[in-house]
């Protein structure tokens, strides 16, 4: 029972300490760049409709015959209008390359899709947004 109990102490000492690390307090300042794009939010920004992922998949599977595209990473800036301007878009892919559908899926991304901006303070703001999925159509 002793022993029990010093492991039992040893844990919530343990669970304490990463309860530290883990937790998250309010932002007070959200940080910004030199361009005034926000680096950290209050409220990130989220995709009106379905889910990302979901659109993405769609318009990959309409551009690539659901060849085996296996990573994909697109960085963006979701501007204060709910605008997506694509960065970059780079991937992995078997059997082909991501170059062939690449300016497809980028004018898609900023043409057809809207967002609820991110907020800082209360106030909708310009914020970069990374998306990494690892893409399987089997």
């Amino acid at each position: 029972m002793k022993e029990l109990k010093i492991k039992g102490m040893i844990l919530l000492f343990y669970c304490m300490n990463i309860g530290l690390v883990w937790t998250q307090e309010p932002i007070d300042d959200c940080t910004k760049d030199s361009t005034n794009v926000y680096l950290i939010v209050e409220e990130d920004s989220k995709f009106i409709g379905d889910n990302f992922q979901k659109f993405i998949y769609s318009n990959l599977a309409d551009e690539t015959h659901k060849e085996l595209i296996t990573v994909l990473k697109i960085e963006m800036i979701i501007t204060i209008d709910g605008k997506a301007q694509v960065l970059s878009l780079n991937g992995e892919a078997n059997q082909l390359t991501l170059n062939d559908y690449e300016s497809k899926l980028w004018n898609k991304i900023e043409e057809t899709t809207n967002w609820i901006p991110a907020k800082c303070s209360g106030k909708f703001v310009d914020s970069y947004k990374l998306v990494l999925m690892h893409i399987s159509f089997h």
